[in-house]
């Protein structure tokens, strides 16, 4: 990962590009598969090794990046991004540290919302204030996350 995403003592094999495009749903039984085949070697990519939290943020990053108008008076992103970060670490057996994940998002996001203009449709550059209103109201909830 580039130096502004390393957090030391929390290096796993990341994902990478985490998010909900790479996911497929088993109905009817409780079951998820993360997919992405796009960083094996036989497509020519290779593993990233980083801080965990790098996959967990961008997975959040997609949550609140991609709301429709239909979320614009009710908006699901908070409940179902913390939702996420409390399965992963009750699943993980991880002690959950609000602070630290709260510092990682926010360096996060300071890197990552000027790229959202640049790759931003019109359409998405004039919700773009409404997203980045998520994105601080995503971090500041991060403290009452119950794991």
């Amino acid at each position: 990962l580039p130096l502004e995403f390393r957090l030391p003592g929390t290096e796993v094999f990341l994902h990478g590009d985490f998010n909900g495009i790479n996911i497929g749903v088993i109905p009817r039984k409780p079951s998820i598969i993360i997919l992405d085949w796009q960083m094996t070697s036989i497509h020519g990519g290779e593993a990233t090794y980083g801080s965990r939290y790098f996959d967990l943020i961008w997975f959040i990053n997609y949550l609140l990046w991609t709301p429709t108008i239909k979320y614009l008076f009710n908006i699901p992103v908070n409940k179902v991004a913390k939702l996420f970060l409390e399965s992963y670490f009750k699943e993980a057996s991880l002690p959950y540290d609000a602070n630290m994940i709260i510092k990682y998002s926010k360096n996060f996001f300071r890197v990552k919302l000027p790229a959202r203009k640049q790759h931003a449709s019109r359409q998405r550059r004039y919700l773009l204030p409404y997203y980045n209103i998520l994105t601080k109201r995503f971090i500041k909830s991060l403290d009452s996350i119950n794991v």
